[in-house]
Order: C-alpha cells, then structure tokens, then sequence
C-alpha cells in the first residue's frame, strides 16, 4: 500500500523489515487574473522514504528537491522570470495503528512529523520546527470499491497560526493491478482563505513491490493553483530476512 499519488494517507504500516520508497515529481500552475502574474512551482523529486521498524511503528522520511518560477512583464511589457530553487527542509515521522477495521469501524492510523529547520537550502528552510499530524481512515465499501479520508493539521513557522488538512478519497479497482481515484481535498488557514481542490489519477502495479502512477487535479478557490500534475513511483523490499 502506498502513500502516492493522492494527498491521502493510507493507515496500513509498511511491514516489519520492510524498505519502501515512493518517488515523484509535482507540478502547479497559476496565473493571476488581475495583474497577469504566473507562477510555476516544482518538485523534482518528492521522495518518501519509509521502513517498517515494527509491526507498529513505521519510520518515515521526507525528502524533496523544489524551484519556483514567477513570470511577469517588465516596464517594457516583455515577460521577465525569475526563479529560486534548492532543497526543502527534511520532514521526519512516524505511523502507528489505533484501530483495525471492524464493520463499520474503520481502519485507522495516526502519522506525526516534524519539519526541520536544520537542513535545507536557506530559501525554503523554515526559522523553526514545524509539527504535523494527521488522523487517517479507510473504509472497505466492495471488492472494487474503498473509501479514504484524513483529518490533521500543521502550524505556520514561527507562529501559533494553524492550517487544518482535510482529504477524501475514493478508490477503484479497474483490474487486476489497474487502479484509479477521485479526491477532495483541502487546507484551511486561520485568518486566510481556504484551499479546497479536486484531482484523480491512476495507478499501476508492474508487480507486488513495483508501482507506476500519475494524477492531476485543479483547484476550485481562488487561493488556489489553477491546476497541478504528477507522476510517480513506488517500491519496496525486504532488508532483512
């Protein structure tokens, strides 16, 4: 089970003595209506790194190289760009379960990270430690169906502004190691306006410890990017024996 490429986590670990590595590269668009301005952000490798240190604990790590691209036009109307780049603040974590899905209970896990201020290029690394949670839940509806949602939030650096994460996720089974989904998702800031979105993708699994994807989506608040795109993969395997 991976984490990619929708924004919701899923609640099962991954196993005891198991590595697993989820790569991708992200990108969104926006255009200012009023002054014309466009921006362009990018991850060029968004990179989960995870190991199932126990049949409870999941250890992972957060890794990613970014650059953003503002373009705009100069005193003599021609399109000027500037751009910054370099590499994010390392984001450590963990996973644990709280409930394995019985009936109408769901499955349900908690994921705690911290941000950290210590490595990074100086653009993107925030001034302290910035918390995150979430609370994850995924319900089986059929064979072919299954429900996902997370609860969480994150505070701003510096500050005691919090930013609530919501995500809901509904997945397909296509095929046989064909998947698909459809998601809302969203972040509310205090004293901002808030960020709700809308994206699908598909995956495919070449085998059980290999997996293919891509997804794309679009905001739906002015706040948000006019549209994003995805693509990525997923693998695993056994350190230990």
């Amino acid at each position: 089970m991976t984490d990619r490429p929708d924004q919701t986590e899923a609640p099962p670990l991954t196993p005891k003595g198991w590595f697993q590595f989820e790569f991708g590269i992200q990108s969104e668009f926006d255009e200012d209506k009023d002054t014309k301005v466009k921006t362009q952000s990018t991850l060029y490798n968004t990179s989960l790194w995870k190991y199932g240190l126990t049949k409870s604990i999941e250890l992972r790590l957060i890794t990613e190289f970014g650059e953003d691209k503002v373009t705009f036009k100069n005193a003599k109307n021609e399109d000027t760009t500037t751009s910054v780049s370099g590499l994010n603040p390392i984001t450590v974590g963990l996973k644990i379960p709280l409930q394995k899905e019985q009936g109408m209970v769901p499955d349900i896990s908690l994921i705690t990270h911290l941000e950290l201020p210590y490595i990074g290029s100086d653009d993107f690394t925030p001034e302290f430690v910035i918390p995150r949670f979430r609370f994850l839940f995924a319900h089986t509806l059929s064979e072919t169906f299954s429900l996902s949602y997370n609860l969480g939030g994150e505070w701003e650096d510096g500050t005691s502004a919090a930013t609530g994460i919501y995500t809901l996720s509904l997945g397909m089974s296509l095929a046989e190691r064909l998947a698909m989904f459809v998601e809302a998702y969203g972040f509310t800031k205090e004293k901002s306006f808030p960020d709700h979105r809308f994206d699908a993708g598909v995956t495919y699994q070449l085998t059980n410890d290999l997996q293919f994807d891509t997804s794309g989506g679009f905001g739906l608040t002015d706040i948000s990017p006019d549209y994003f795109i995805s693509a990525g993969v997923s693998l695993r395997f056994k350190a230990f024996k």
